[in-house]
Order: structure tokens, then C-alpha cells, then sequence
């Protein structure tokens, strides 16, 4: 540390100013080489503050003088050309605001220039092996070309005295190509004891080439509406990425995959109306680039049959073995309807064509409380998948329960009487029956004595009974399908 003293004077008397300096080392700054002869700038580097003073001598004698920027560099151009010559040694220092020069930087060595210049020919994309040029100029003896990307040696050749053309052979690490998408190359060639000559032409690497010939495939069409179709890619690229995309609005169709170098598969979003499928590859590096691949597979998609047509029941609730029917209305034309059996996945009845109105589509009989659906097939579309419909309930009762009939009417001494609801649970409606008859719904297997409630009146004089599932009396077990009328 040192320190320097002021005086000054003033009306009120003398005062003294001391000025402290931190004592402390300056460091040297770096000259860059190589330096041409005939060149008109130096430049380098410094460590010290901005708008430190650079001195640059040749031969221990100042040249000019620059400042240190913002970003630790420093240049004093504008030289003449005869100040850079040939074998002069070139030195710079840096003095810091209130601070004394540094030592003198490392000494550079002014070279003559080589004399060919070199210039790459073609174009090339990433995964290159080679890159290749031609000289302005015989190429001297022992002249080195290197080749650069984005400013970084990636290869060099030893050019054969008197040549005019030169190629640089790269090797490929996995997954990190010596030449990469959007990656600038550029070589100069540089005489053995002289600098290198002037770059060549910058030219910019492209993406890659696609294998020749992908063969694309879809594991069926057509399809039906809301159907996936998978999309398989042979000979797959390994690292690409691989889009399905709408070629009419580019929108995506499902996700992507990676390129695994053979076979892969891409199962599409469900499709809804007939598109053409375009494969984008995309190659991600320095430039992301993206490939459409020749092959564009083109989907025919068939609109499903309406699903919110009207379906109704007449009756809803049946006797056991008898039967209802399933109405389907507003139904189309070149549609086929088949009635199901949803409790035993089987066809119910035969199916039947539309015809812009309202369809029948008997159950047969029903045995257990059933749920029916209605399945509509395309059948102008041979490929046309079957769609399900709603859904009809069909119940019958049980004893003890409710068990709904056919309406019917008692006749007794010419006076007509309504069915009643009797302890078996059994509601009764109308149908014509006579006095002293039955209106046989099913065959009998029942003593005609053997009646719920009691003994030979049964249920009492003038009532109806219509069992319809198993029940048991006195230890014996009855079965009766049919409605039967007791008269005292």
C-alpha cells in the first residue's frame, strides 16, 4: 500500500489530503495469435477493469494503444501493413486507473500467410461422413487443411503437394455426429511456418435424408367412426420422432414415437370422419428439422348408424313365455336392426331393415326379466362394424310378486266383474273369459283342486288365478301357467 499527501490552503488555515492506494499486482493480458503479416489489428484478452489502457508493442516499442471492453476483450485495429512483418514479436500491457502497467503479455509471432485458399463444394446434412472442396491454388508442400463447425476443428487432411481438391473424412460418435443440423462449416488451409490462409465459405449443414423407401402399413381399412387404426413404420431411423398428423389441417392423430431404427407402431386418435395420414419425422439438434415421409396412407371412415333413435317397449311387463315388442322408431334406410338379449348375448328374432319409419322387433317369448338392446348395422358398408343402442327392460313377476296379463273381462250370471289382486300377489286385468272356463295362457300341471289360499274355492268364489312361478303348498310343489276362473 502507498500513500501521497496534498497540501492546500485555505482562509481558515492549511490542511493536509492523504490519498491511500491498494498496492497490489496488475495482471498481464493475453495477446491472440496468429498474427499475419500485412494484418491491420491484434487483439486479445484482460482480466482487469473496464477502460483499462492497452498498450501493444512490437519489439518492445508501442504501436497503439486501446481500451479493455465490457466483455474482457481488447483490439487496436487500423494498423498499416507494413507494421506487421514477418518475424516481429508482438507484446501488449494493461495499466488500471491509478494503477501502474502490468508485465508484458505473452509474446506472438508475426507469420507470413499461407497463400491457397480453399472451398467447400456441395451440401451436406447431419450424419455426414465427409466434406469435400477444392483450393485456389496448388497447395504448397506441407500444407494442413482443416475443416470447422460452429468454430471447433472437427477434422483434418494433409494436402498432397500441387493438388487442387481436398476432402476430410469425419467419424460419427453414437447419438453425436461430427456434423450436426444447422451447424456452419468452414476450413482454411495453412504452409508449415505460416498462418492459415483466409476461410473458405461458410455453408450451413441441412437435416437428415430419410431412409430411402419407408414402407408404411395400417392394420385395417376401412373403419368405422370413432375406430383407431394403427400405423406401422418400417425401417424407422433411430432418434427420430415420428408424428401422425391430419394432412389436411395438420392437427395431430394421437402421440408420437421415437425412431428405433426397425419396425414401429402408432395407434391413431379415434377417427371420426375419413382423413389422409401424414408421417412427420423430426430430428432434433442445433436446427430441429422436420421430414414428411412419401408414403400418406388415406383412411376411409364410415359414420355409425344413429344411436339416438326412440326405442319403446309395448307391454313392459309380461307374462312368463309371452312376448313383447321392441319399437324402434324414426329408423334409417341402408340400416340393419337386430334385437339382443343382453342376459344371454344372444340374437333375439331375426333382423330387420330399415325403412325411414317405425320398426317391430318381436323378443319371442321371455322367461326372466330380460334386458334387451338394439344393435344398427351399416349394411350399404360391408366393413361397417355393429353399433349398440339403448336399452329396453322387459320384466315378469314372480310369486309372491306382480305379474302383469293380458286385460280380461269375467263374465258371471250376465253381469261383468273386474279382476281383483289376490294373496299369490297376481294383478288382474281384462281379457274375455266365460263362466265356468279358463283362457289357457300355458299348459296346467296342477291338480284342479290345488289352488293358493285355500281348498277346492281356492281363492274363494268368483277370483282369478294366474301362478306363474314355482310356489310350494302343503309339501307339494305346483306349477300353473294359466288364467282359470272358479265359479261357485
Amino acid at each position: 500500500m502507498r500513500a501521497a499527501v496534498n497540501n492546500t490552503s485555505s482562509l481558515s488555515g492549511n490542511s493536509n489530503t492523504v490519498t491511500v492506494v491498494e498496492n497490489r499486482s496488475v495482471a498481464a493480458p493475453v495477446a491472440r495469435g496468429p498474427l499475419v503479416a500485412g494484418g491491420a489489428a491484434v487483439s486479445g484478452t484482460s482480466a482487469e477493469a473496464v477502460g483499462s489502457t492497452i498498450t501493444v508493442a512490437k519489439a518492445g516499442t508501442s504501436i497503439g494503444t486501446t481500451t479493455v471492453q465490457s466483455n474482457g476483450t481488447w483490439s487496436l485495429t487500423g494498423l498499416a501493413s507494413t507494421v506487421l512483418t514477418t518475424g516481429s514479436v508482438i507484446t501488449a500491457t494493461v495499466q488500471p486507473t491509478g494503477y501502474p502497467s502490468s508485465a508484458a503479455s505473452n509474446s506472438v509471432t508475426v507469420q507470413a500467410a499461407t497463400t491457397v485458399t480453399p472451398t467447400i463444394t456441395g451440401a451436406y446434412s447431419e450424419g455426414g461422413t465427409t466434406v469435400t472442396g477444392t483450393l485456389n491454388a496448388a497447395a504448397p508442400a506441407n500444407t494442413v487443411l482443416t475443416l470447422y463447425e460452429d468454430d471447433a476443428a472437427i477434422g483434418t487432411v494433409a494436402l498432397a503437394t500441387g493438388t487442387t481438391s481436398w476432402t476430410v473424412t469425419l467419424s460419427n460418435a453414437t447419438g453425436a455426429p461430427a456434423l450436426y443440423a444447422g451447424g456452419v462449416l468452414v476450413a482454411s488451409a495453412a504452409e508449415s511456418g505460416k498462418t492459415a490462409g483466409p476461410n473458405s465459405n461458410a455453408v450451413t449443414v441441412g437435416c437428415s435424408t430419410l431412409t430411402a423407401g419407408n414402407s408404411v402399413t395400417v392394420d385395417r381399412n376401412p373403419v368405422c367412426e370413432n375406430d383407431v387404426v394403427t400405423v406401422t413404420i418400417n425401417n424407422s431411423q433411430d432418434g427420430i420422432i415420428y408424428t401422425l398428423r391430419n394432412d389436411a389441417n395438420g392437427q395431430a392423430l394421437g402421440t408420437s414415437r421415437t425412431g428405433n431404427g426397425g419396425a414401429i407402431t402408432i395407434p391413431t386418435s379415434p377417427l371420426t370422419a375419413s382423413v389422409v395420414i401424414r408421417i412427420e419425422a423430426l430430428s432434433l439438434g442445433a436446427t430441429n428439422c422436420t421430414q414428411v415421409l412419401t408414403a400418406k396412407p388415406a383412411i376411409t371412415v364410415y359414420a355409425l348408424p344413429a344411436n339416438s333413435l326412440a326405442l319403446s317397449a309395448t307391454p313392459t311387463t309380461v307374462c312368463r313365455n309371452s312376448s313383447a315388442t321392441v319399437l324402434v322408431g324414426n329408423s334409417q334406410t341402408g340400416v340393419r336392426y337386430q334385437l339382443r338379449n343382453n342376459n344371454t348375448n344372444t340374437d333375439a328374432g331375426s333382423p330387420v331393415d330399415g325403412t325411414g319409419g317405425t320398426l317391430s322387433l318381436p323378443t319371442g317369448p321371455v322367461t326372466a326379466t330380460t334386458t334387451y338392446s338394439v344393435l344398427a348395422t351399416d349394411v350399404t358398408h360391408p366393413h361397417q362394424l355393429l353399433a349398440l343402442r339403448q336399452r329396453q327392460h322387459h320384466d315378469y313377476g314372480r310369486l309372491p310378486g306382480r305379474l302383469l296379463v293380458a286385460k280380461f273381462l269375467q263374465r258371471r250370471s250376465g253381469h261383468r266383474r273386474q279382476g281383483t289382486r289376490h294373496r299369490d300377489g297376481c294383478r288382474r286385468q281384462h281379457h274375455q273369459c266365460s263362466v265356468g272356463q279358463w283362457h289357457r295362457l300355458a299348459p296346467q300341471h296342477e291338480p284342479a283342486n290345488q289352488w293358493p289360499g285355500g281348498g277346492n274355492g281356492g281363492g274363494g268364489p268368483g277370483r282369478l288365478h294366474l301362478p306363474s312361478d314355482d310356489y310350494r303348498r302343503g309339501g307339494q310343489r305346483h306349477h300353473a301357467e294359466r288364467c282359470r276362473y272358479r265359479g261357485r
